[in-house]
């Protein structure tokens, strides 16, 4: 409908019947007519009646519209033919509001597919973070970098990295850092820079990664070539004297005092090149192991008492058989095998977390006699909690991960508390202990996993 063509009579005529029937009533109120009052009065109402229908009407369309757009909705539209509505002026304000509004989506909409195709385009890695450590977006090369399909938050970074994800918590504007970032392909070095955007309705952080191993590459190239042109001048410079006295030695060669000094100069020089070649190679070259014999035992008992006497914090890789008897040794140290975990790589970075450490044989033959057991079930727990949260990585479940974060929380709390299992309470310096069967320990942990 063209907007010269809206029909405004029916508004217009309701209009000037409030106004002829006010006027109208007002003069019959004057001469105390009050006969034709019963005409004048009910049109009023009516008609007055009619515009506030018209408003109440054009106040819910602007309602429904607010809450379709709330909802991204923009396939309503109003009719717009005046035999159907009275409103059709007003309905045709409101579509053409809708078509704007359209319009700017549609803008906004090719101005995101610009700015992703240009983040794609970037030749370094991009992401949008939030304060919360979520990644509103990030561009492939960003999933290149680090060797990732997906990325979401940056705890998903923890496992190759731990100084990248502090870094990326507390990164500012206008700063920039340096790190290294590890995968199976091997080292990477990374420079992080950062600035600050307002994109909608947050403040985010744009933070840019550029893997430098090429450029670190390149400068090692560099200084190759320096020191290649260094050993080919200092070559040269001895050659070309051998090399020059050698023919004047041919051409007198009967010149027996010539010869001689011919010589002794070839000699000196020879062996000053000689000294340069093996100064270069004590430089160069990896000394030579001493050998000595050594007690494998004293070589273990070290490792494990410094592991014992440590504040953790470290990372221990070993080969299977040798990670279970230095587990062993660190566990039965501090008190209970049951204590202990460990964790089986493989190549490719997917986790495989192994059984709990300890033997339950015993215990599981009195269970089978109907006798109370005390089985410290710790490992097992973290045994399994290490798994669900690896498999909320691997899935981008970050509800999973969060669960096994709490269930390890809760039962070393449970600990804290003074509820332990026999072979704990015996060691243990916290006083007024709770021993607990094992089925009443895994009760209290799921309690105090509960309660947080």
């Amino acid at each position: 409908m063209r907007k010269n063509k809206i029909p405004y009579r029916r508004i217009m005529c309701f209009v000037i019947l409030v106004v002829i029937t006010s006027i109208a009533t007002g003069i019959l109120l004057t001469i105390k007519a009050w006969m034709f009052l019963v005409i004048t009065v009910p049109l009023l109402v009516f008609s007055i009646s009619r515009l506030i229908n018209v408003y109440k009407s054009v106040i819910g369309r602007l309602d429904f519209i607010i809450r379709a757009v709330r909802n991204d909705d923009y396939s309503f539209r109003f009719t717009e033919n005046p035999d159907y509505t009275e409103n059709a002026f007003v309905n045709y304000s409101l579509n053409e509001i809708k078509t704007v509004m359209d319009e700017k989506k549609l803008l906004m909409r090719e101005d995101e597919k610009n700015f992703e195709l240009i983040m794609e385009c970037a030749n370094i890695g991009i992401m949008l973070l939030m304060e919360n450590g979520n990644i509103v977006h990030s561009n492939s090369k960003m999933l290149e970098i680090f060797s990732l399909h997906r990325i979401s938050h940056i705890e998903h970074l923890r496992n190759h990295s731990e100084d990248l994800v502090e870094i990326l918590k507390n990164i500012k504007p206008s700063e920039q850092k340096s790190v290294k970032y590890y995968t199976e392909i091997g080292e990477t070095n990374l420079v992080l820079s950062c600035s600050e955007i307002h994109y909608k309705g947050k403040d985010l952080r744009v933070v840019t990664v550029g893997n430098i191993n090429k450029e670190l590459d390149n400068q090692e190239v560099e200084v190759w070539e320096k020191l290649t042109r260094i050993l080919t001048h200092e070559i040269m410079n001895s050659l070309a004297p051998i090399t020059s006295i050698s023919n004047t030695l041919i051409d007198n060669i009967n010149d027996s005092e010539k010869v001689g000094e011919g010589l002794e100069i070839i000699h000196s020089t020879s062996d000053r090149l000689m000294q340069f070649v093996n100064s270069f190679r004590q430089v160069t070259r990896v000394p030579t192991p001493q050998k000595t014999p050594f007690s494998l035992k004293e070589l273990i008992d070290d490792a494990v008492a410094r592991v014992v006497k440590s504040e953790g914090g470290f990372i221990w890789a070993c080969k299977n058989y040798d990670g279970d008897v230095m587990s062993d040794l660190v566990a039965t140290a501090f008190g209970s095998l049951a204590m202990m975990t460990s964790v089986l790589v493989s190549p490719h970075g997917y986790y495989e977390y192994e059984a709990a450490h300890g033997t339950v044989q015993r215990h599981y033959y009195q269970h089978l006699e109907g006798k109370v057991t005390s089985t410290n079930s710790m490992a097992t727990i973290f045994a399994w909690s290490g798994a669900l949260r690896k498999r909320g990585e691997l899935d981008n479940l970050p509800e999973l991960m969060a669960f096994a974060d709490k269930l390890e929380k809760a039962s070393v709390k449970t600990i804290e508390d003074g509820k332990m299992t026999k072979d704990l309470a015996l060691i243990t310096s916290l006083e007024n202990v709770e021993v607990l069967s094992s089925l009443d320990f895994i009760k209290a942990v799921r309690a105090t996993l509960e309660t947080m």
